[in-house]
């Protein structure tokens, strides 16, 4: 799971808050309203609805992974400072119960040093090395990016997959070791496909839950026929506890009972 934007309100900084309260009581009152309810401490975040997704994915017993994005804020980057309180005691309890790893910023997939930074500092949060990865928008180039992150010792990378359409990027459904063409040697990263995104569904394929159901169970289909590995890609923002994010939480749960072991 990537948590692109952790929380709706919270982690903003003063300028960001502050900004967003104005927009919001110009064009939604609403919201402005349930903004100064959440700073204050009166009602929850509707993006935090990570103790939904840890009862969810325990009951189901299903295999789940977090991906934090630890850059800079920018246009494509929207998530807290990595310094920021709420964001660091979020990392710490995720990153205690199941496997974590980094979601390089948007320019980190070909920035080295950006790259370096951000693990370094998720690193530093949780107390121990970053090993895996997902491209933040699945921005990646090959082979250029993979060289890059398996020359700095990750081990597991889950970006090969399309941001745009469900399907096999890689033509296959089961993990598979980066062979670096350009020096014709085997690494020691490991790919892992995924199969869809759910923001694919509702973004590029402006399909509702019940259509977006019906092509993840063809794709389950196929998976299991070629004995592969079936993973999917959510976001928290997506079963989030908002009028659509609940819309889309039937899906979440039918996918976690079809994909357990």
């Amino acid at each position: 799971m990537d948590l692109d934007q952790p929380f709706a309100y919270l982690g903003k900084g003063l300028i960001r808050t502050a900004g967003g309260l104005v927009r919001n009581i110009l064009t939604d009152p609403l919201k402005a309203e349930e903004r100064v309810m959440v700073l204050a401490g009166k009602a929850k975040d509707p993006f935090d609805v990570y103790d939904y997704i840890l009862q969810s994915i325990f009951e189901k017993r299903t295999d789940t992974k977090f991906f934090f994005p630890a850059g800079n804020f920018s246009k494509h980057d929207r998530n807290p400072h990595w310094r920021n309180r709420d964001y660091r005691k979020l990392i710490l309890k995720l990153g205690s119960m199941h496997v974590s790893g980094l979601h390089p910023s948007y320019l980190a997939s070909e920035d080295l040093t950006r790259f370096r930074s951000e693990r370094e500092r998720l690193g530093r949060i949780l107390k121990r090395g970053i090993m895996i990865s997902r491209f933040h928008f699945i921005r990646m180039k090959i082979p250029d990016s993979y060289r890059m992150i398996s020359g700095e010792g990750i081990s597991e990378d889950y970006s090969m997959g399309y941001p745009d359409h469900p399907g096999f990027r890689a033509g296959i459904a089961r993990p598979f070791f980066f062979y670096d063409l350009t020096e014709e040697r085997l690494t020691d990263l490991k790919v892992i496909p995924f199969q869809y995104m759910d923001s694919t569904f509702y973004h590029y394929m402006n399909l509702d839950p019940g259509e977006a159901e019906e092509m993840i169970v063809k794709l389950m289909d196929e998976t299991r026929k070629a004995g592969g590995l079936f993973v999917s890609l959510w976001h928290n923002t997506t079963i989030a506890d908002t009028a659509e994010g609940r819309s889309w939480r039937k899906l979440f749960e039918k996918m976690l009972e079809m994909q357990k072991p």
